[in-house]
């Protein structure tokens, strides 16, 4: 048995009794039998009552219940169109006409849910057997640290989280871009580029976030991560909408059907595909990361905080170290640093103890997806690692080989080389590296050089008007923002100028001499 309720305020004194009801009802050309049990709508005819009475509060407006009933499921799809004349006819009486029950909603949203849960699953077979098989971490004991291992056997819970996790979260975990050492590496090359000059097109391309659907998945599949995201965050609201008990529709379960006919291939040809996908070993962890920032937002901050203080003290491993590899692009697991501060004395213990606890805090928080941690603990780890991060840069020694190791281009350097050996033949100039720039001085700065990957930017201390430019080969920089000293700027890209260059300098040293 199928009911379907209704509740109509009236005002009208014109139709506030039950004869009236009728009377409406037969009104319409579709209604061909009201009797006192059963109505008829085009043939169809089922059972049927009215309550009626007056509402406590207000003497004088009327209402009326309305039940409906269908005996047979295979009647539904009459009994709906039916359903619907009803209520098209009881708008007259009132716009708002409210559903109290609706069992065939039910009927709908059964079917709809049993469409998603399969869809649903998928996925996390999917997600599943990625992490399992293709990465070989997160929950298997070949790379999970060995304090993550003794957790999860200490807890009943079930470590894979990817069983429990919110439906729209499971997308996100392949179609998300949000990866925060990605996003950081972007923003800090951006914001130290000074012209356009300096920004190379294939490194920035290589630091653009990509979803591990876009490149895992969509080659093998051919698929775009945005066609079936798309489809998957509609069946996200179309799911929420049947879990918050929202009346469904005939139409909300003909979608959901077209949603999951569409995604279920797609799925299943990405799960019998994942054997072909290899994930190489300096992206595994890389993904782990990324999964685990998806949980929420203060974990993608902590990670992203994490990152940044991994790469700070790779920067200075480098520097004991001695290493040939760029400083930028050498990035050690923080294991590896802490063994080698661990040596010597530059760092006081107490900051390397707390760095080890910190990075098995988050070891804890990327492997073992069963923990659970409160937001001001998270709020208070982040704070902790911006504050390690400060310690450690500030033990990073600025020298020659800060500034010149990140760039590629030979040339640039060698104009770089080409400026410093003849400030350094002036008498009396010493050499000074800032983090921004490098400094020639007397007693005060002469010149200031910033080489980039593209150009070498020099900086003239002198006040704008006080130099013989006759080349105009500098730039009035006193009225715009920049590092380092005095009123006048030249850029070079080659060393075609550097005789004129090398004079003007010879102006600014005599100037800062006197």
């Amino acid at each position: 048995m199928y009911k379907v309720e209704f509740l109509v305020i009236v005002a009208n004194r014109n139709t506030n009794s039950l004869r009236s009801l009728k009377s409406l009802l037969l009104s319409d050309d579709d209604i061909e039998k009201v009797s006192n049990s059963k109505i008829s709508v085009k043939g169809y005819e089922f059972e049927y009552k009215i309550e009626t009475g007056k509402i406590n509060a207000d003497k004088k407006p009327t209402y009326f219940v309305l039940h409906f009933e269908c005996s047979n499921e295979n009647d539904i799809p009459k009994f709906v169109k039916s359903i619907r004349t009803i209520r098209s006819v009881l708008s007259i009486i009132n716009p708002t006409v409210y559903k109290l029950w609706d069992d065939i909603s039910q009927y709908y949203a059964e079917q709809a849910y049993s469409k998603i849960y399969r869809v649903e699953n998928l996925m996390r077979k999917l997600l599943t057997k990625f992490m399992y098989i293709n990465l070989g971490i997160n929950w298997t004991s070949e790379r999970m640290p060995e304090e993550v291992i003794e957790s999860i056997k200490s807890t009943s819970r079930d470590p894979n989280f990817l069983h429990n996790v919110d439906f729209i979260q499971l997308s996100n975990f392949l179609f998300s871009e949000k990866y925060p050492n990605h996003k950081e590496s972007l923003i800090q090359k951006l914001s130290k580029a000074d012209n356009i000059d300096e920004l190379n097109l294939s490194e920035i391309k290589s630091l653009l976030p990509e979803s591990n659907w876009s490149r895992y998945f969509e080659e093998l599949v051919d698929c775009e991560d945005e066609f079936l995201s798309k489809r998957w965050e509609r069946l996200y609201k179309l799911r929420n909408a049947i879990a918050h008990s929202r009346f469904v529709s005939i139409g909300d379960l003909n979608e959901v059907e077209d949603l999951a006919d569409e995604i279920t291939p797609i799925l299943d040809d990405a799960i019998e595909k994942l054997s072909t996908i290899t994930v190489p070993d300096d992206e595994i962890e890389n993904v782990v990361e990324n999964v685990a920032s998806e949980r929420n937002e203060q974990i993608g901050a902590f990670i992203n905080n994490f990152k940044k203080l991994e790469g700070t003290l790779s920067k200075l491993n480098s520097q004991i170290s001695k290493s040939n590899n760029s400083i930028q692009k050498s990035i050690y697991p923080i294991s590896q640093s802490l063994k080698v501060l661990s040596q010597i004395n530059l760092i006081p213990q107490e900051t390397i103890d707390a760095i080890k606890s910190i990075s098995t805090f988050r070891n804890h928080l990327v492997h073992n997806s069963s923990l659970e941690v409160e937001p001001v603990i998270l709020n208070a780890k982040i704070l902790e690692l911006i504050k390690l991060n400060d310690t450690i840069s500030d033990e990073i020694e600025v020298n020659e080989e800060y500034h010149i190791n990140k760039i590629k281009d030979v040339k640039i350097v060698s104009i770089y080389n080409e400026l410093k050996n003849f400030l350094l033949s002036l008498d009396g100039v010493s050499v000074k590296y800032n983090k921004h720039y490098i400094s020639f001085k007397l007693n005060r700065n002469i010149t200031d050089i910033k080489v980039q990957q593209k150009s070498v930017k020099v900086w003239l201390n002198v006040n704008f008007g006080n130099l013989d430019d006759p080349q105009n080969l500098t730039k009035n920089v006193s009225n715009i923002g920049h590092l380092g000293n005095g009123d006048y700027e030249i850029i070079l890209k080659d060393d075609t100028k550097l005789k004129i260059v090398f004079e003007l300098i010879k102006q600014a040293y005599e100037i800062n001499k006197e």
